[in-house]
């Protein structure tokens, strides 16, 4: 089974070259749709960054990014986005690297319509404001040029730091099927899972967002107008659904089924 190896920053840039000539597409246009379904299902606090392959360039940056890294938004737009690479743990960083790589080797070797529906998930620890590293779940879209290559990405950064989580995989891939595939570090093996996930209702679906935000039983019941006794059942037949016994093992089995993504 395929393992994820780290690399360096200079087989990163080798993989996601273009062509030179800049197609002058306006990234943030073409975007706008999945960054505002972003903020309609997020599952916590994000931020969100549109990088150009053709210049290494990031070209747009959310409004918040000063308040979830210790860049400023100068930063992001005067420099080239791998100057900012010491964002991620420096244990993470090459490891990072190489699964962004192969989401482009998966990307590629897939075709219509399922390219279009994966979904893509990478676990790692970056920098926070006070400069500390947490864990972060980044989901990253692509544009693709005239030449069939990659020239612009959207990354959305969910902080996870609330979720107290200890470890997660490197990667996973959902694609239309809703198959679930795990690539973890290259000492692991690959994990390849085809589950059958549970119905979840959208009043469920509310509920589960809520909880991953760190909202408490009372503080959901009153945004969305439920009693809490409502609340306590829709919890209940959450964790019946994903046979989990506690409201931390219920959002991470939420997290690593991606049920608030399918």
């Amino acid at each position: 089974m395929k393992k994820i190896t780290p690399i360096k920053i200079e087989h990163y840039i080798e993989t996601f070259k273009v062509h030179q000539t800049l197609s002058g597409d306006d990234y943030v246009s073409i975007f706008s749709e999945t960054i505002k379904s972003v903020e309609n299902f997020a599952i916590g606090p994000f931020y969100y960054i549109i990088a150009s392959y053709s210049d290494y360039k990031v070209k747009a940056v959310s409004n918040n990014i000063e308040e979830m890294t210790p860049f400023s938004k100068d930063d992001f737009a005067t420099k080239d986005f791998l100057s900012l690479s010491p964002i991620f743990h420096p244990d993470d960083l090459e490891y990072f690297l190489a699964a962004l790589a192969f989401t482009k080797e998966i990307y590629f070797h897939s075709q219509s319509p399922e390219r279009d529906s994966l979904k893509f998930n990478v676990y790692v620890r970056a920098m926070n404001r006070k400069r500390e590293f947490k864990w972060v779940l980044i989901q990253s879209w692509f544009y693709t040029n005239q030449y069939n290559e990659i020239e612009s990405i959207l990354y959305v950064h969910y902080d996870l730091s609330h979720l107290n989580i200890v470890n997660m995989p490197l990667l996973s891939i959902i694609n239309f099927n809703n198959k679930i595939q795990y690539f973890k570090h290259v000492d692991q093996k690959m994990l390849e899972v085809n589950i059958q996930p549970p119905h979840i209702t959208n009043r469920e679906r509310e509920i589960l967002k809520l909880m991953a935000e760190g909202y408490n039983t009372p503080q959901i019941s009153d945004k969305l107008f439920i009693s809490y006794h409502t609340v306590q059942n829709h919890k209940k037949n959450l964790r019946a659904k994903t046979n989990t016994k506690t409201s931390g093992e219920l959002i991470s089995f939420v997290l690593k089924y991606n049920l608030l993504w399918i």
